[in-house]
């Protein structure tokens, strides 16, 4: 079975169960240090995943050009973990993901 068919049934699945439940599915799209460096390799994966939270109507965060617009460090050497820089600057795109009208909205 195709891998891209697979993840498209559980991000679906898991969006319903976020709507039963009352609540709303972001995928984000958590870059390595390597996908920072070279975008190129990565774009397929990025259109794929892209697409299908876009046909599903599943909001989808891609991390990496805020990573990538920093002069400053952001991850540790091992090219996974990222410094406290890199942690401040997703936590704002979070952040500002969370205060969009369209995530929070007031119960009736």
């Amino acid at each position: 079975e195709d891998a891209w068919e697979v993840t498209r049934r559980l991000i679906l699945r898991i969006g319903a169960r976020a709507e039963q439940l009352g609540g709303k599915l972001c995928v984000l799209r958590i870059p390595s240090k390597s996908e920072t460096l070279t975008p190129d390799m990565y774009a397929q994966f990025h259109a794929e995943l892209s697409a299908i939270t876009q046909a599903a109507g599943i909001d989808y965060i891609d991390l990496r050009p805020a990573l990538e617009a920093t002069p400053f460090r952001t991850y540790y050497r091992d090219g996974i973990h990222w410094t406290p820089r890199g942690h401040q600057i997703v936590a704002k795109v979070i952040q500002e993901y969370l205060a969009t009208e369209t995530v929070f909205k007031p119960s009736p």
